[in-house]
């Protein structure tokens, strides 16, 4: 996205802008509780928020409790959506809790427990949980693992039919509902502030196929979705090359 483009766009009336966190907001890392939100990163989100004008959101598949220890001092100035937006905090303090996810908590643990138990040692697969859902990561198996990785995880998907799988990359995401997504997060969000197309100027930031569904959202609704990262397809309208480029962005938009 050009900056000119995105500077002339704060100037609107009223703007959403939604982010995503890892790949997005964050580079990767090696193991997950390796991946901090800069400061710099953090400074520029607080002065996003700070603007009259404009709503600020962050949609992750991490926790909301996560999300706010990134925002600490400014978490009740954003929108923070945890777990695909299962979990909801809004800058009044009200929330949403999506009700299969405390419904099928005890049904999340049990998986958990024997995800353990199939899986190969730690070493080579993280099992990362957010409270609401959990992350199936095999980026540090062998290539000759992976395959029984996704074909054992996929068998837990015939034995749990309640909980939604999402085959990524090198990894699941594994959440308590079913047709769940980021999209749906943004009706929950949008239900609550209330874009009118007339006044609102949307955006949205994100990486993944995940992001897909918000990317789809934002487009259906004449907004703007970018996907950082090259990729063949993709809903997005616009494509940057990295989360370095996102970074350097904001630091130039937001002084």
């Amino acid at each position: 996205m050009e900056l000119n483009a995105f500077t002339n766009l704060l100037t609107e009336k009223r703007v959403f802008i939604g982010f995503d966190r890892d790949g997005t907001l964050v580079p990767y890392a090696d193991h997950p509780d390796e991946a901090f939100l800069d400061e710099c990163v953090k400074m520029q989100l607080e002065k996003l928020s700070l603007l009259p004008n404009v709503t600020v959101a962050i949609i992750s598949a991490r926790s909301i409790a996560q999300l706010g220890r990134d925002m600490h001092g400014s978490a009740d100035r954003l929108i923070l959506a945890g777990n695909y937006g299962l979990e909801i905090s809004f800058p009044d303090h009200s929330e949403f809790l999506h009700p299969d996810a405390v419904r099928l908590k005890k049904t999340l643990r049990k998986l958990k427990l024997e995800l353990f138990k199939r899986l190969p040692p730690l070493g080579s697969v993280i099992i990362e949980d957010h409270g609401l859902s959990l992350c199936v990561h095999y980026h540090r198996a062998e290539v000759s693992e992976r395959r029984e990785i996704i074909q054992a995880v996929t068998t837990f998907a015939k034995l749990y039919p309640e909980l939604t799988f999402i085959n990524l990359a090198t990894s699941f995401e594994i959440m308590p509902a079913r047709n769940w997504n980021k999209g749906s997060a943004l009706d929950i969000i949008e239900s609550k502030v209330g874009f009118d197309q007339d006044d609102w100027s949307l955006l949205y930031f994100g990486d993944s196929i995940s992001d897909e569904p918000a990317f789809s959202w934002i487009n259906n609704r004449g907004g703007i979705s970018v996907r950082i990262g090259e990729a063949k397809m993709t809903e997005s309208s616009i494509q940057m090359k990295s989360c370095s480029d996102l970074i350097g962005l904001l630091n130039m938009a937001i002084k």
